[in-house]
């Protein structure tokens, strides 16, 4: 399989509930998003605890993971993994950072689900 790098990467910051959050886009170099989440502020004002929805995306524009985490850091909702024919391969179900639901999906079998 190919490696695809990072070309670009956008940081705006946003406030919400008095709380600054860095917004982080990637992109790969044919301008397609790699990746898009909220952040807060860590140890040494690194921006790298995830808040919300993060999303990252294969090169060819399709889905690859999709994360959700509580305001805190932690692992809280539904945790969704596919290919890169678009095919889910595993959805979790966190709470407070808890594993609570965990399926996986095989791309040969007749049942597959598909993104949506």
């Amino acid at each position: 399989m190919k490696e695809f790098t990072i070309h670009k990467t956008v940081v705006t910051f946003e406030v919400r509930n008095g709380r600054t959050l860095s917004r982080t886009k990637c992109f790969y170099e044919n301008g397609t998003l790699a990746s898009d989440g909220l952040y807060t502020c860590g140890a040494e004002w690194h921006w790298d605890i995830p808040v919300g929805p993060r999303k990252t995306y294969f090169h060819n524009g399709l889905p690859k993971t999709e994360e959700q985490y509580d305001d805190n850091g932690c692992r809280d909702g539904e945790f969704k993994t596919w290919n890169e024919k678009g095919d889910l391969q595993s959805h979790l179900i966190y709470s407070k950072d808890k594993k609570i639901l965990e399926e996986k999906f095989d791309s040969e079998s007749v049942d597959k689900k598909k993104s949506a």
